[in-house]
């Protein structure tokens, strides 16, 4: 169970579904290893024993997923062949979805065209350089290479992971957390395909994080 003083990165770790209470609230937890429970109730003005409370009741309903056993080459092996298969397969489907049921004859159709468009782009971009640059020079590290032949690469990852971050924060903000207002099924789908996207993107980040640690 999780207390106020609880790692954020420590409970997304070990229960990755819990991503639906904590990600309206933040992402700072891909950027900041210290944000704990307790930090983001403060931040966001919510009572902590409650915020605490409801987070350990969905502790209790969630499989939990063992990654303890796991090394790092295991690890970007799941990355690769599970997270970034979804995600280039869904976001061309989501795109033409965006083109067909947003509407770019207003602005704030238009932003969120636009904004998802960088995100596809920025996301397609980080897959790219991962599985082409990243993976293969971490393995090799985990073979016994010196790991000082990835630290620049660590770096131009950390700032794709920022962008990445950054449009799906203004993702959010140009859609009201994906409640469309009109009320209409087929943003309504929309809305909660883009959800889901975030989702798989938010873990998949996650799950690099804890890989690169080492």
């Amino acid at each position: 169970m999780v207390d106020k003083n609880t790692k954020l990165t420590e409970v997304l770790v070990e229960y990755p579904d819990l991503l639906k209470i904590f990600k309206p609230y933040t992402f700072d937890y891909l950027t900041n290893d210290e944000l704990t429970v307790g930090d983001v109730a403060e931040n966001n003005t919510l009572d902590v024993e409650g915020f605490v409370k409801e987070t350990n009741e969905l502790i209790d309903v969630e499989l939990r997923r063992d990654l303890g056993e796991k090394n790092g080459s295991e690890l970007l092996d799941i990355i690769n062949e599970t997270y970034f298969e979804d995600i280039i397969d869904e976001m061309p489907v989501l795109r033409l979805y965006v083109e067909r049921f947003i509407s770019n004859k207003d602005v704030a159709g238009s932003e969120i065209i636009e904004t998802f468009e960088s995100l596809v782009e920025q996301v397609t971009g980080y897959i790219d350089y991962a599985k082409e640059t990243l993976h293969p020079l971490v393995k090799a590290v985990i073979d016994g290479q010196d790991k000082n032949t990835i630290t620049g690469n660590l770096t131009k990852r950390d700032e794709l992971k920022r962008s990445i971050l950054e449009l799906l924060r203004k993702l959010r903000e140009k859609t009201n957390h994906f409640v469309p207002s009109d009320g209409e099924a087929e943003t309504q789908f929309l809305y909660g395909r883009m959800n889901a996207i975030e989702d798989t993107i938010l873990d998949m980040l996650l799950l690099e994080d804890e890989t690169y640690k080492d």
